[in-house]
């Protein structure tokens, strides 16, 4: 009966998640007209500048999360609204989708850039994937040598 209610409360956790992200997604195709794939990467740079404020830098929780969601995640919002999204609403329905795409796969990149804060890395499923892969792995870090 304990593991029925521990199922129980995943699911509906997990539901409530879902239907957070899909109302964020709701939301932004109909006041722009653009299905946005990279709520998830906006989301992911929010949390991973959090990291590196509070771990690197060492700034308290509270201020640390008043920057990251009350300042840079709107900021970044408007930025990629009026450089990236208003040209994309005149484009067609591929290149809405590609670029938004794109920006899912490039915004976890540019968060690399600030692990110099901590000394830690970004570690994304695309770095994992290309570091791991025996084909690919061209870096001393893989412990393997170029043949």
């Amino acid at each position: 009966m304990n593991q029925f209610w521990n199922l129980v409360f995943s699911g509906l956790v997990t539901g409530a998640i879902y239907s957070i992200m899909a109302s964020g997604l709701v939301l932004t195709y109909t006041t722009s007209g653009i299905f946005n794939f990279a709520h998830g990467a906006v989301a992911f740079a929010t949390a991973y500048l959090y990291y590196q404020l509070n771990t690197g830098l060492g700034i308290p929780i509270v201020p640390a999360l008043i920057i990251c969601v009350l300042i840079f995640a709107p900021v970044m919002g408007l930025l990629l609204d009026r450089i990236l999204l208003r040209r994309l609403a005149k484009a067609p329905v591929y290149a809405r989708i590609v670029g938004t795409i794109g920006l899912l796969v490039a915004l976890p990149r540019w968060c690399s850039g600030w692990s110099s804060l901590s000394g830690t890395t970004c570690s994304t499923s695309v770095s994992r994937a290309t570091t791991r892969s025996p084909k690919a792995c061209l870096s001393p870090e893989c412990g393997r040598r170029r043949t």
